[in-house]
């Protein structure tokens, strides 16, 4: 009977034994718990953020497109009409943008010559029913001679394209548009003759 209790509290002994091992063994080799981590701090706002780019003015714009090529460099001054140091009725800004986009011969005289009408009837304005009709017959034979040098073929430009780009370079500015319209309005009920044969200046 002792004998029996020996064998079963050493067997048990070495159990236990064995289990607390087998513990130390597995509390070795689990992984350690990782390290507390800390939260970055975030830096505070910029007290001075950077200021916003102050808005170009209208001018401003203009030059900067004219300075990229996006449009033509054109007198902006508050004068109807312009510098012309030639004296041959044209801008000297438009006649500028005439050489450089119509450089054909023929084609140059013929949106010089419209150009011309165009400076008159900008600077003219709001004038007498006479006047107006004067100036409107040159501006009409002047868009007949463009019709009869622009076809729009060969890299030509197409004539309607050539008047509504001389309307637009010469009546530039909101002073000499509003003058132009005066002059048009003048024209308001007026009948006004076709222009027949070869219109172009000589």
């Amino acid at each position: 009977m002792k004998k029996q209790l020996f064998v079963l509290l050493t067997t048990a002994l070495l159990a236990s034994s064995g289990n607390s091992e087998e513990a130390a063994n597995a509390s070795s080799q689990a992984p350690s718990s990782p390290a507390p981590t800390t939260t970055p701090s975030v830096p505070p706002e910029d007290s001075n953020p950077p200021a916003a780019p102050a808005k170009r003015s209208a001018a401003e714009k203009l030059a900067d497109l004219e300075n990229r090529g996006r449009i033509p460099k054109l007198d902006r001054s508050d004068s109807l009409e312009g510098s012309d140091q030639d004296n041959n009725g044209i801008r000297d800004d438009v006649d500028a943008y005439i050489a450089q986009h119509y450089p054909e011969p023929a084609q140059r005289k013929a949106a010089e010559q419209f150009a011309r009408a165009m400076q008159e009837a900008v600077t003219t304005g709001s004038t007498s029913v006479d006047t107006a009709r004067a100036i409107d017959r040159r501006s009409s034979a002047a868009i007949s001679c463009i019709f009869d040098r622009f076809d729009g073929e060969n890299g030509s430009a197409y004539p309607a394209a050539v008047v509504e780009k001389l309307e637009g370079v010469t009546a530039n500015t909101k002073k000499r548009l509003k003058s132009y319209l005066a002059y048009n309005k003048t024209l308001n009920g007026t009948a006004l003759g076709s222009s027949d044969g070869d219109n172009c200046e000589k």
